[in-house]
C-alpha cells in the first residue's frame, strides 16, 4: 500500500525537486549563502513530507474501509466512503445510476421468471386435461393398440411433470411441505403407475411391504421413485425390478443393460446421457433426455437425501435412497 501511494503521488515529489532546483538557481544569481538555501529547501522537504503523511494516513483509512466492504458485498452505496473532488463525485454518480440500473434488470428478470412459472404451471394442468380425457377413452377399450397408447400417454405425463419440476427447481421459490408419510403407501402408488408396462413387458416386481416411514415431501419424494421406477423399466428388456431396504437406504435393483463405467460418475449430471442413453433402443425404451437423475439429485438433496448409483454394464443397475437422520426414518 505504502509503495503504490508513493508511485501515485510521485508527480509531487518531481514538482518538490524542480521547485527547489529553481530556487537554488534563483538564489544562486543572487549570490545569497548556501545555508539560505538549505534552510529554505530543508522547511520545504518538511512540510511536503508531513503533508504526504496526512494524505498517505488518510487514503490507507479509506483503503481498509474498501476492503472491508468489499468482503461484505454486495451493499448500499450510502456505506462507502464520501467522495473526494470532482472526479470521485462522477464516480460516485456512475455507480449509483449503474446500481439503479442493476436493481431493475433484477426486478424485470424476477417478474419473467415468475412469468414464466406461471405460465409453465398454467400449461401443465391444462395438458393434463387431455391427457386424462385420452386415457378414460382408452380405458374402455383393451386392445394391443390401446394398451400401447396408454403406456405412450403415461410417458407424455411423465415429461410433463418433468418439466414442471424443472421450472420449480430453478426458482427461488419453493414449495416443499414436509410431514409423516409411510414408505409403502408413497412405493405402491409410484408402481400402479407402471402397472400396465410391468404386465404388458412381463417384467417381475419384487417387493415386500416395508414397514414404517420417513418425515419428507410426499409428492416430491414420489416424484423421485416415479422417476427411478421410469429409468429401470426403460433400460431393462426382461427379468425383475426389485424394491428393498438396505440398512438405511430405499434400493431400486434392475436386471437391465446397466451402465458403462466411464459414465457412472456423471449420470446425475444434467443433459448426460451416456453411451446407453444416445441411440434408438427400441420399443418401451425411449432416447434419454439427460434431466431425469439430473432432476432426482436436486430433489434428493433438498429433502436431506444422498442418492447414489452402482452398476455392472450388462448386469443391471441398483439406485441407493440413503434415509439418514434429516429424513427422519422410524419404524
Amino acid at each position: 500500500m505504502f509503495l503504490r501511494h508513493c508511485r501515485d503521488r510521485f508527480w509531487i515529489f518531481g514538482c518538490l525537486v524542480g521547485c527547489l532546483a529553481l530556487l537554488a538557481i534563483s538564489l544562486a544569481l543572487f549570490r545569497l549563502p548556501w545555508q539560505a538555501v538549505c534552510y529554505i529547501g530543508t522547511l520545504c522537504f518538511v512540510l511536503v513530507t508531513a503533508a504526504l503523511t496526512v494524505d498517505y494516513l488518510h487514503q490507507l483509512h479509506r483503503h481498509r474501509h474498501l476492503t472491508r466492504a468489499k468482503a461484505g458485498l454486495p451493499i448500499p452505496l450510502h456505506q462507502l466512503p464520501p467522495p473526494e473532488g470532482i472526479v470521485q463525485q462522477d464516480l460516485a454518480e456512475m455507480l449509483q445510476i449503474l446500481q439503479q440500473q442493476v436493481e431493475q434488470q433484477q426486478s424485470d428478470k424476477t417478474r419473467s421468471e415468475q412469468d414464466m412459472q406461471d405460465y409453465y404451471t398454467t400449461w401443465v394442468h391444462q395438458i393434463k386435461t387431455p391427457i386424462a380425457a385420452m386415457q378414460l377413452t382408452l380405458s374402455s377399450q383393451d386392445t394391443p393398440v390401446s394398451r400401447q397408447l396408454t403406456r405412450q400417454l403415461i410417458q407424455i405425463e411423465q415429461y410433463v411433470n418433468m418439466a414442471l419440476v424443472y421450472q420449480r427447481l430453478e426458482s427461488t421459490q419453493t414449495d416443499y411441505r414436509f410431514c409423516t408419510c409411510s414408505l409403502d403407501e408413497m412405493i405402491c402408488r409410484s408402481v400402479r403407475r407402471f402397472a400396465s408396462q410391468f404386465i404388458a413387458r412381463q417384467i417381475k416386481l419384487e417387493y415386500a411391504p416395508i414397514p414404517g416411514g420417513i418425515v419428507t415431501d410426499e409428492k416430491w419424494f414420489c416424484f423421485v421413485l416415479e422417476q427411478l421406477f421410469s429409468n429401470a423399466l426403460k433400460y431393462t428388456a426382461n427379468g425383475s425390478i426389485a424394491v428393498y431396504m438396505e440398512e438405511d437406504c430405499l434400493c431400486i435393483r434392475d436386471t437391465g443393460i446397466g451402465i458403462a463405467a466411464e459414465d457412472l460418475p456423471r449420470i446425475f449430471d444434467k443433459g448426460y446421457t451416456g453411451i446407453n442413453g444416445r441411440g434408438d433402443i427400441g420399443e418401451g425404451r425411449q432416447k434419454a433426455s439427460g434431466l431425469g437423475l439430473y432432476l432426482c439429485k436436486r430433489v434428493c438433496d433438498n429433502l436431506g437425501i444422498e442418492l447414489t448409483a452402482k452398476s455392472c454394464l450388462g448386469r443391471g443397475s441398483v439406485l441407493r435412497m440413503k434415509l439418514s437422520q434429516k429424513t427422519g426414518m422410524y419404524e
